[in-house]
């Protein structure tokens, strides 16, 4: 049966899912929505979306499914605009936010919460919009689904099984759990980065960048604009983790200020052994195969 697709955005999530559905179900029929006028013609024009408009209007209510992949703070609005438009009780929404918990909130405000999936690919980049989306995008890393409740368990078996017809592997997670592990493995990292940009870029006279100042600092390319919006939705658990950095930050300076080397050793040592030990393990995702879990 051929079913419509309604994405709303169509950055580098929203339009490099809009291109994985086209190379696997070829049949389905794509509904853009993007504010930016010149990214629903590159669509339309590449053949990556049927039709496209700017603004929500009333086709989205011949959709079966609607993506909403925008910024997090924007959500509210949409979910808003979505009530007003009357949406069908069959249609599933599902999102692709990064942050979780409160996007249960404002559905359960709309009474969409029947309706409603919430989800979140594991991968990025540190470049944004539809010019960097590309099908195999949601091969870094699982696709995470908010475990069914007691009220959306038809929603959630529908919309899993067409994340698996789009060769999607996905990974049940709370909302609450979901935002916790991403403070550790994701919002965390992106803080750190962004930190050392700005002390070693912003305080210091830097003549060259070292490979591994590059490779960790990459993701502090990022969106500025969203990363506030994760940030500050994600506050309470990204403090807690930040907190214990801190910790460790203070471990390691009476390391070194100690100047016991087997002690430093064994710090190190440690660290490296969890590293390699938890990716034999299968936690890190290499090359699209199937693994539990990676930072972005």
């Amino acid at each position: 049966m051929k079913e419509t697709i309604a994405i709303i955005g169509l950055g580098l999530m929203g339009g490099s899912l809009a291109k994985r559905i086209k190379q696997f179900r070829p049949e389905c029929s794509i509904i853009g929505y993007d504010e930016n006028r010149e990214v629903i013609l590159a669509a339309i024009d590449g053949k990556i979306i049927d039709k496209g408009y700017m603004q929500i209007n009333q086709d989205i209510k011949k959709s079966n499914y609607i993506v909403v992949a925008i910024p997090p703070l924007v959500f509210p609005s949409v979910v808003s605009t979505l009530t007003a438009f009357d949406i069908p009780a069959q249609t599933i929404i599902t999102d692709l936010l990064s942050v979780k918990t409160c996007c249960e909130i404002w559905i359960k405000e709309a009474n969409l919460t029947a309706s409603f999936v919430g989800g979140h690919p594991i991968c990025g980049h540190d470049k944004s919009g539809f010019a960097h989306s590309h099908a195999d995008f949601f091969d870094q890393g699982p696709y995470c689904l908010m475990a069914a409740n007691t009220e959306n368990g038809e929603a959630y078996a529908k919309w899993e099984a067409f994340l698996k017809s789009l060769g999607i592997t996905t990974m049940d997670l709370t909302p609450e759990g979901h935002d916790e592990l991403m403070a550790y493995v994701s919002h965390m990292p992106h803080a750190i980065s962004y930190m050392m940009s700005h002390l070693a870029l912003g305080k210091q006279d830097v003549q060259t960048l070292g490979k591994s100042f590059k490779e960790m600092t990459r993701i502090s390319k990022s969106s500025a604009r969203l990363w506030t919006d994760i940030f500050a939705l994600n506050q309470k658990p990204l403090l807690h983790v930040l907190h214990q950095m801190k910790n460790e930050i203070v471990h390691l300076e009476s390391l070194l200020e100690g100047k016991n080397q087997n002690a430093l050793f064994h710090y190190l040592n440690e660290s490296q052994v969890l590293r390699i030990n938890r990716e034999k393990e299968g936690i890190c995702w290499k090359n699209g195969e199937t693994k539990s879990i990676l930072s972005i």
